[in-house]
């Protein structure tokens, strides 16, 4: 039982040693790269060409919304500001089953896609609307 546990121990003593000299690499690597796409930067910028690596931060996956809510009879009446074909009343007991579920899929519809595949979805989904 103590060998056992002795080479449990070591094993774990050697993980966590790797894990460390694994997270050493990645930084050291990380620096490497940041240093390169540096050089190249400014080497683009002196030759007034485009750059492949812009740098900074990538724009957001999902573009900022603002929606309008309003409680109705029937559910929560709601609306991406600006699109009114987004236009859309969830019944309460969509609501009353997953508030998350049903605020995903407005968002997903509505928010996110683009009117082409928006019309595709809800033309497939048609029996699946929300409201009545």
């Amino acid at each position: 039982m103590l060998d056992a546990n002795a080479g449990l121990t070591k094993a774990e003593t050697e993980a966590k040693a790797l894990v460390e000299r694994g997270l050493e690499l990645i930084t050291q690597a990380k620096g490497a790269y940041r240093e390169a796409v540096g050089a190249y930067r400014e080497a683009c910028r002196k030759a007034g060409a485009d750059c492949e690596f812009p740098g900074g931060r990538s724009e957001n996956v999902s573009p900022k919304v603002s929606f309008i809510v309003e409680k109705v009879d029937k559910g929560i009446r709601v609306m991406v500001k600006g699109k009114p074909e987004s236009d859309e009343i969830i019944p309460l007991a969509a609501l009353k089953a997953s508030i998350g579920k049903a605020a995903y899929a407005y968002y997903a519809v509505f928010a996110v896609m683009s009117s082409s595949a928006r019309k595709s979805l809800l033309a497939a989904a048609r029996p699946f609307r929300f409201s009545a």
